[in-house]
C-alpha cells in the first residue's frame, strides 16, 4: 500500500486531551501526535473524504530523496554505562500478581512472570530502558533473533526527533488580556530533516491539497506520495514452540484494556511496557460543539511473550495481525484501528538464561 510524507511546516502543538485550567505558574506539554491526528490530515489532502484505512505513522528521516524510516525501542532493550541487554521471561520465576521487573522496574506485571537479562550480562547491573527510536531494519532483527539487540550500538542517536520550544500563552477576556492568567506551553520543531511517513490505503482518492492544518491552530503540514515500499518487517516463517513476541508499533486502545486479543489456548506468559498513554479524539460537530473522547492507551514499544497452543496458531494470528490487516481494525475500540492504532509486529522469544 501507499506511503504518505506528511512534513510540518513550523512547530505543532498537540494537547492530550485532559482537562488544563489556565492560571499564573500553569505549563502544559505538547505530546506526541497520535495515529487519529494523521488520520485528520490525510482526509483534509483528499478534500474531506474518508480513506478506506490508516495502518500506521512512524517517523522518518529525510537525506535528500533517501527516507529512513524509524520506530519506538522495543521496552525489552534495556541498557547500563557498559552496553545493552534484553530482558527474557524467567523460567523458574514463581507466578506472582504486583508491579516492576525482578531487576529493572521497567514494566507492569501483565502475564505469568517476572523478566530479566541473561545472568552472563550481569543481572546485578542496574539495567533501565531509555526511550529512543531505531531503524525498522534493526526493529527486524531484534525480532528475528532473540539474541539481537535494536540499537544496541548507537550511543549518540536522535531520541527527541522533535526539539521543544518555549511558549508564553495568556487568557483572553473579552479583548484583553485576563489578569494573572499566563502560562506555559511546549511547542515541537521537526529536527534535521525529521518527519512523519503514514502507511495507509485512501480508497482511490488522490491528493487534492498538499498544504493541510496540522498540529494547531493556524499551523499546517505537507503532504505528499512518498516512497516507503517493503520496510515493515513481515512475520516470520515458523514460531518455535508457539512462542511469539508482540511489538506493538502504535498506541493501542483494545477492548481488553492492556491486554492484546488472543484466542482460546494462547496465553501472555511476561510483558514489557510503560505507563498508560492518554490518548484524545476529537471532532467539531456541524454544530460547532468539539466531540473529545479520552482513552488510555498501551504505549508504542511495550512488548509481549506470548505462548500458543502450538506453532500453526502462532503463524496463523502473525499473518492476520499484520499492520492495516482487518485484525487491526476489529480488535480496537471505537473502530481506532482504522486510524492506526495498534499496529503490531511479531518475532521470536526465549526465556532468560539463568
Amino acid at each position: 500500500m501507499p506511503w504518505y510524507s506528511i512534513r510540518p511546516d513550523d512547530t505543532f502543538h498537540i494537547r492530550d486531551g485532559r482537562t488544563f485550567d489556565r492560571g499564573s505558574g500553569s505549563a502544559y506539554a505538547s505530546v506526541s501526535p497520535s495515529p487519529s491526528t494523521f488520520g485528520g490530515a490525510l482526509s483534509a489532502a483528499i478534500g474531506g473524504n474518508e480513506f478506506k484505512w490508516l495502518g500506521l505513522v512512524v517517523i522518518a528521516h529525510r537525506r535528500g530523496d533517501q527516507l529512513t524510516a524509524y520506530v519506538p525501542q522495543p521496552r525489552d532493550v534495556v541498557t547500563d554505562s557498559e552496553g545493552a541487554a534484553r530482558l527474557f521471561p524467567i523460567e523458574s520465576a514463581p507466578t506472582r500478581a504486583g508491579s516492576g521487573s525482578s531487576q529493572t522496574s521497567t514494566s507492569r506485571f501483565i502475564g505469568q512472570t517476572l523478566t530479566d537479562v541473561d545472568r552472563d550480562h550481569g543481572a546485578e547491573r542496574e539495567w533501565k530502558h531509555e526511550p529512543a527510536n531505531v531503524q525498522l531494519a534493526d526493529l527486524s532483527a531484534h525480532l528475528g533473533d532473540p539474541n539481537e539487540i535494536a540499537g544496541k550500538y548507537i550511543t549518540q542517536q536522535v531520541t527527541e526527533p522533535f526539539a521543544p520550544e518555549y511558549r508564553t500563552g495568556i487568557t483572553l477576556e473579552g479583548r484583553s488580556a485576563k489578569k494573572g492568567h499566563l502560562y506555559t506551553t511546549v511547542h515541537h520543531r521537526p529536527v534535521d530533516g525529521h518527519e512523519f511517513l503514514v502507511w495507509a490505503d485512501l480508497k482511490g482518492h488522490d491528493i487534492i491539497q498538499e498544504t493541510v492544518p496540522f498540529g494547531g491552530a493556524g499551523r499546517t503540514a505537507q503532504v505528499t506520495p512518498a516512497n516507503g515500499a517493503d520496510i515493515l518487517p513481515k512475520p516470520l516463517d515458523e514460531y518455535p514452540d508457539g512462542r511469539l513476541l508482540l511489538y506493538l508499533a502504535s498506541p493501542a486502545v483494545w477492548a481488553d484494556g492492556v491486554r492484546p486479543p488472543l484466542p482460546e489456548g494462547a496465553e501472555i506468559i511476561a510483558a514489557v511496557t510503560g505507563p498508560a498513554q492518554p490518548v484524545a479524539i476529537g471532532a467539531k460537530r456541524r454544530t460547532g460543539i468539539r466531540n473529545t473522547k479520552l482513552y488510555w492507551a498501551v504505549p508504542a514499544g511495550s512488548v509481549f511473550y506470548i505462548k500458543f497452543a502450538n506453532p500453526e496458531d502462532a503463524l496463523i494470528w502473525a499473518h492476520e495481525h499484520q499492520p492495516g490487516g482487518a485484525k487491526q481494525r476489529e480488535n480496537s475500540i471505537d473502530a481506532l484501528g482504522t486510524t492506526g492504532f495498534g499496529a503490531v509486529f511479531t518475532g521470536k522469544w526465549r526465556y532468560a538464561r539463568s
